[in-house]
């Protein structure tokens, strides 16, 4: 067996001597250029790197010179002694952690064997510029790897060195598949970023008509595909949903929308339940509806307070108000109702007065009017209620003019028509109850034209339809007559 001669501190194998003079002297006699690979080749690596990136090209060069016989005994033999050396000299490395000077030592022996491997990997491309071609491939990506801030990217290149190979490529596979996944979210991220403002312009467009309610739904379940944690495109969602009458998809959109509330974003999640209990009161579930619109009610209220200069907050509790004055009408509470309506309708004319050019502000009043008549009606309060119903009527007519091209203010002015319409029939003012239905008829026959998917639309109409309206007042006229 070759002895091992030292120089210094290193450790020089007789054999790289020999293989390498062999190689030197063909080299020569052909006139060819030895390009000895520099050990600082690979940049900024550390010395640990540096030993892992020779190792490793070393195993790959000696492995394709095998396979094409290109690999003598000489080289054979020292790649398996420095690899045996490597072995020995990271467990003495490990065991001299507490002593500078025997770990020093053990590194610079181990820059040595770096340092023997480049020069075996140098002295194998000489011989086949194939070879010489696909290990300088390997080593770049193998440099990749080992110069990659990834701590979890050096332990698996280490595993790989060591042996471990299967368990090494599961762990590189991994990381690769988590930064593609994360890579892809981040774009899918980005892209919802660059199309929402978009939606909710076509949000707009939409109300004058421009865009229909399907595409409309498809834009929003775009954007909670490509980013499901914006808790508003959830809610959008999903009330879209219910307007195209897809109530179970607009519970799974609202549930979606709750499991998404940021934590301590206290008015998203007041937001999620309202629209939680809308789908509730819809599908006939007063005590759910209820329990989720209190719970909505107690966080706007707590907002609110904290915030007695926002109108945003004083509006939300408003919100809650209502719905919930909605699902003490239909549980036959109208003490209860009214109490909650008239509460709701405070604050609204309060935002109305510090706000007097928004249009948002007066619809709000409207509603409110509506259902303090529609209370009054059921309590057996029909002037009370024409005098609510009129006034609602009034707002309503105003935001129609300003704005004949929204679909909303058309569809709130057809409200206020039918209502006055009901309480004219049931006074007796069959003249005033038809001019009512009729404009009423005809402002719903335009807005089921005009969107013809939206489910709400062509309900509406159908509870207006001329025939069954023009029956019922022809009957009722010819009864009156006839007394």
């Amino acid at each position: 067996m070759p002895r091992l001669r030292e120089i210094g501190a290193e450790v020089v194998d007789p054999v790289v001597t020999r293989a390498l003079r062999v190689v030197v002297v063909i080299a020569a006699l052909s006139g060819a250029v030895i390009a000895v690979a520099d050990p600082t080749a690979e940049g900024d690596l550390n010395a640990d790197k540096r030993a892992l990136v020779a190792q490793l090209t070393a195993e790959r060069a000696i492995t394709l010179a095998r396979e094409r016989r290109l690999a003598d005994a000489a080289q054979e033999e020292l790649y398996h002694r420095l690899a045996v050396k490597d072995r020995a000299l990271r467990v003495a490395e490990a065991k001299a952690a507490g002593n500078a000077a025997e770990r020093d030592q053990a590194r610079k022996a181990r820059d040595e064997i770096a340092r023997q491997r480049q020069e075996l990997v140098a002295a194998l491309e000489q011989r086949d510029r194939t070879l010489a071609a696909e290990v300088r491939a390997y080593r770049e990506e193998v440099t990749k790897l080992a110069a990659s801030p990834d701590p979890e990217k050096q332990k698996a290149l280490q595993l790989f060195a060591d042996g471990k190979r299967t368990k090494a490529l599961a762990a590189l596979d991994l990381i690769a598949d988590t930064k593609r996944a994360a890579h892809d979210k981040a774009v899918a991220i980005a892209d919802a970023a660059e199309r929402r403002p978009t939606a909710w312009l076509a949000v707009q467009a939409r109300d004058v008509g421009d865009v229909t309610l399907d595409q409309l739904v498809r834009r929003f379940e775009q954007l909670t595909q490509l980013d499901p944690t914006m808790t508003w495109d959830w809610i959008e969602l999903a009330g879209l949903y219910r307007e195209r009458g897809r109530l179970a998809d607009a519970r799974r959109a609202t549930e979606a929308a709750y499991q998404g509330v940021p934590t301590g974003n206290e008015r998203d999640r007041s937001a999620v339940l309202n629209e939680l209990g809308d789908i509730a009161l819809e599908t006939g579930d007063l005590a759910g509806a209820k329990a989720r619109f209190e719970e909505g009610l107690a966080i706007c209220r707590t907002l609110a307070h904290d915030n007695p200069t926002s109108a945003q907050a004083q509006r939300d509790v408003s919100i809650s108000l209502e719905k919930l004055g909605e699902v003490a009408v239909q549980g036959g509470d109208l003490a209860g109702a009214k109490a909650r309506f008239e509460e709701c309708r405070n604050i609204r004319h309060k935002l109305a007065h510090d706000n007097p050019t928004s249009a948002q502000a007066q619809r709000d009043i409207a509603a409110c009017l509506n259902r303090l008549g529609e209370v009054a009606v059921q309590g057996g309060d029909p002037a009370g209620a024409r005098a609510r119903f009129e006034e609602s009527l009034a707002i309503c007519r105003t935001l129609a003019h300003d704005n004949p091209t929204s679909a909303q203010a058309q569809r709130d002015l057809s409200v206020s028509l039918e209502k006055l319409g009901d309480v004219a029939v049931d006074g007796g003012d069959f003249v005033g109850a038809k001019a009512r239905f009729e404009e009423n008829l005809a402002l719903r026959h335009k807005l089921a034209h005009d969107n013809p998917t939206s489910a709400q639309a062509q309900r509406d109409l159908s509870l207006v339809s001329a025939h069954a309206r023009l029956q019922r007042h022809a009957h009722v006229r010819l009864q009156h007559m006839g007394s």
